[in-house]
């Protein structure tokens, strides 16, 4: 069983999911790894030795090629980022602040604790309905029998800078 190389304290940044996806998808290998990091403005050592732990997690093959586990490890955070960028837009986020909420998020923020955020459900599978005739009591009273039910929320607060924080 391979674990995934970017565990908790090895999360991949959005910059490092975007330097796979570029290596990915250039046309001419040799020479890539010089040109992202030139683009990116990083040193050619710091992106080879993210490409070296991206072959040695499976996620890049020897010529360079995304593999199947590569895709799919691209897939999840590309799709995270959107659906945060979503997520932040929906809730009246600052169009100026998102991007850099959607980073600081998606890099710092517990898989579990995103998914439950972006899905709209707690651990218990309780999801509110988007119907705009109900209130929100109205619905929990359908959806909940009478009683105590743990809650998991994450609190943000949006500052006089125009900025959300947690």
């Amino acid at each position: 069983e391979r674990r995934d190389y970017f565990d908790r304290m090895k999360r991949p940044t959005l910059e490092q999911v975007r330097y796979l996806d570029e290596i990915g998808r250039a046309k001419k290998k040799r020479g890539a790894a010089a040109q992202i990091a030139k683009k990116h403005d990083i040193s050619h050592a710091s992106i080879s030795r993210f490409f070296r732990d991206c072959m040695d997690a499976g996620y890049l093959d020897a010529d360079y090629q995304v593999t199947a586990d590569g895709k799919e490890w691209l897939a999840y955070y590309q799709g995270l980022e959107l659906a945060l960028t979503r997520y932040l837009q929906e809730n009246g986020a600052p169009k100026e602040d998102i991007p850099r909420n959607v980073q600081v998020m998606a890099e710092q923020m517990d898989s579990d604790v995103l998914s439950a955020l972006l899905d709209g459900r707690g651990k218990h599978g309780v999801r509110l309905s988007d119907r705009k005739d109900r209130t929100s009591m109205e619905e929990l009273k359908m959806r909940l029998r009478h009683g105590e039910h743990p809650v998991d929320f994450l609190l943000l607060r949006y500052e006089k800078d125009r900025r959300w924080r947690q």
